[in-house]
């Protein structure tokens, strides 16, 4: 029975070894600004069958496994806009899973929304940081999408900027921002629910 014991553990030591010397971890941080993640996922073999991602997970929570293909989205549409996030990859050794867009995530370094607001009949908001030649885009959110109310162009003061512009929509609606500046840098409000 002792020898059947030591076999026992050399075997799941033998199996955690082999588990561990075949996976590695990647891991990117950042700020959910609305869009997701793309991943590009090398074959490992000549096949094309076996490819580099085991497992995706964001915040600790896993989203994916069992990865079969070369590219792949994460879905980062859970995450509160503006929260700190963190995608951890594990992934065969060897080969190294590679983000395709990582600027979605990486904050601005000046900008940043003081508040946005909606009354009934006004959207009112106040930034620092932005840049010249910039647009604001509004936008309501309506069968599975995000549609523009109106544009307006931004002020491009790094001190303290106030917006105030009409447009509201009758009925319960989901409203946001999105500054997308000259060299096209986007960045999202929170959402704002409001029923006129």
């Amino acid at each position: 029975m002792r020898n059947l014991n030591i076999k026992l553990c050399l075997f799941v030591l033998a199996v955690l070894f082999s588990y561990s010397s075949n996976a590695a971890i990647f891991v990117i941080s950042g700020i959910y600004q609305g869009k997701n993640v793309f991943i590009q996922n090398p074959s490992i073999n000549d096949d094309g069958v076996t490819f580099c991602t085991n497992d995706v997970y964001v915040n600790d929570v896993k989203v994916m496994s069992n990865i079969t293909t070369g590219a792949y989205e994460i879905d980062l549409s859970a995450i509160r806009i503006t929260s700190q996030l963190t995608i951890k990859i594990t992934h065969k050794d060897g080969c190294k899973p590679r983000v395709l867009n990582p600027q979605v995530i990486r904050p601005s370094s000046m900008f940043h929304y003081n508040s946005f607001q909606v009354d009934k009949d006004h959207f009112i908001w106040s930034t620092r940081g932005e840049k010249p030649r910039g647009k604001y885009v509004l936008e309501y959110y309506s069968v599975d999408k995000w549609i523009i109310i109106k544009e307006l162009p931004c002020k491009g003061s790094v001190i303290l900027n106030n917006y105030d512009t009409d447009g509201v929509m009758p009925g319960q609606q989901k409203y946001r921002l999105k500054l997308v500046e000259a060299e096209g840098r986007v960045h999202y409000s929170q959402i704002v629910e409001f029923t006129k």
